[in-house]
């Protein structure tokens, strides 16, 4: 630990931090005498304009907002702006408020980032993985991970893992095999981390962290995919690590990344009533037979909240009668409303109680339905003969499933996968 001349500065800064920390700057975007201009991927503009944080910026700043729809950010430049849910790749941002955004390799300077994640690694299979570096900010919940952070805030942040942090004012955040250099630290928990210089009050350092806290993170996501993909939602992993509050989290961030979930009339109810902050991390969504309540398919926000970043959707029929309304329903305002939706899966499904043979070929209705899909979203639907494959498995194999024969059934298969870098997107 530092000496007490080095340390004083620290403890003083710290107890200021403490006792008149401010959600918003004086040196932050709201100071700028340039216009408020909101970045947001968001299809319903009026939850955004009534959100708290925009009202408290017009506030602040004296002006009514100007928003701009803006879903993905890639190699950007940008100053004095406020970005709403936007993913952030490979940018420079100056003075710039975000909030609830996801973030891959970026650089941020004056900023202020609220409920965000800050991560190393970025989407593309291609694309080469960069540390972000965030320097004079203000980071408030949230999880930052493999980032440098100098000479910045940080409240409640969920976890700072494999971090490089230097004369930071750190309050009521977690570290997992992070460097603290010179930084004040007040009611948090350092696991793993080497502290050089610095003050802590009220603070626990564990050095030895569990067992699986000493595996690298690459390799525990390997055992929360695995048990997911065998037990789903049952799986006695995540019952375990549920006093863990860094495992816990990794493992419910694979869950919502890897699990598909069903939406079926039977728990449709049950799902419109789940909490907003539970369905909008839901990335893989199932949708079985009769999924939808009469005449509701059309309300896409009777199931899924606006901000919800669902990336893979299957949509099943079985026999002979087939709601084609489903089909467009999901195709033409789930697609759009979304706006994150990158494969789309279609399974018809029919039994084997039938001797005549054309009651084994998709309906006509359906077969209409893959022509035009094949026509608006501008590529042809995949389909590939195989063996069955575990229901709802996490494998990308999984996706690309053709013609598949049982003992009981004959599955047909379309999938349409959006290139990369875009979405699938109905362009009548």
């Amino acid at each position: 630990m530092a000496s007490c001349g080095t340390r004083d500065p620290i403890k003083a800064k710290l107890h200021t931090f403490i006792a008149n920390y401010q959600p918003l700057g004086r040196d932050g975007y709201t100071e700028c005498r340039e216009p408020l201009i909101i970045l947001y991927s968001q299809s319903n503009i009026g939850l955004l304009r009534n959100h708290p944080k925009v009202k408290e910026l017009e506030a602040i700043g004296k002006q009514t907002a100007q928003f701009q729809k803006s879903k993905v950010l890639f190699r950007a430049d940008l100053r004095a702006r406020v970005l709403f849910q936007v993913t952030i790749h490979n940018s420079n941002l100056v003075k710039c408020t975000l909030i609830g955004c996801t973030i891959f390799g970026s650089s941020f300077k004056y900023s202020h980032l609220i409920d965000c994640q800050v991560l190393k690694d970025a989407l593309g299979e291609h694309d080469v993985p960069s540390m972000s570096c965030i320097s004079n900010c203000q980071i408030e919940n949230g999880t930052v991970s493999d980032s440098n952070i100098a000479d910045s805030t940080c409240k409640g942040m969920g976890f700072a893992q494999s971090c490089t942090l230097e004369n930071n004012l750190i309050l009521r955040t977690s570290a997992l095999t992070s460097t603290l250099i010179n930084c004040g630290v007040h009611a948090s928990e350092l696991r793993a981390c080497e502290v050089t210089e610095g003050f802590l009050t009220e603070s626990v350092i564990q050095s030895k962290p569990v067992s699986l806290h000493a595996l690298p993170v690459e390799i525990r996501r390997i055992c929360y995919s695995y048990a997911i993909a065998n037990e789903g939602l049952a799986s006695n992993l995540m019952a375990a690590l549920r006093p863990d509050s860094l495992l816990y989290g990794e493992v419910l961030e694979t869950l919502f990344a890897e699990h598909t979930f069903v939406l079926e009339r039977q728990n449709h109810e049950a799902v419109r009533s789940m909490p907003k902050r539970t369905t909008q991390r839901v990335t893989k969504l199932c949708l079985k037979t009769g999924w939808a309540a009469l005449e509701s398919e059309d309300d896409v926000s009777l199931y899924i909240p606006p901000g919800t970043r669902i990336t893979d959707i299957q949509l099943e029929f079985q026999g002979q009668t087939v709601n084609i309304r489903e089909f467009y329903a999901v195709t033409k305002l789930w697609f759009r409303y979304l706006g994150t939706v990158r494969t789309f899966t279609l399974v018809w499904t029919v039994l084997l109680n039938d001797e005549s043979e054309d009651k084994f070929e998709p309906p006509e209705a359906l077969n209409c339905c893959i022509r035009i899909a094949n026509k608006w979203l501008k590529r042809e639907a995949m389909f590939v003969k195989g063996e069955s494959p575990k229901e709802y498995t996490s494998s990308v194999s999984s996706i690309f499933r053709g013609r598949v024969h049982t003992e009981e059934t004959v599955t047909w298969t379309w999938t349409w996968m959006a290139e990369k870098g875009s979405v699938l997107l109905w362009n009548s």
